[in-house]
C-alpha cells in the first residue's frame, strides 16, 4: 500500500525524471516501485 502512495507522490510532486529518481534513490526498499513510476511517466 506505501508503494501506491509514494506512486502517487512522485507523478505530483516530480515531473522531471531527474528529479523522481533521486527522490527515490532514498528509498532502497521502495526503489523498484519509484523506477516502474519513472517508467510510466516516460
Amino acid at each position: 500500500m506505501m508503494v501506491k502512495g509514494n506512486r502517487t507522490a512522485l507523478r505530483t510532486h516530480h515531473s522531471s525524471i531527474v528529479d523522481a529518481y533521486s527522490f527515490c534513490s532514498g528509498i532502497s526498499d521502495q526503489q523498484n516501485g519509484c523506477l516502474e513510476t519513472v517508467a510510466l511517466d516516460t
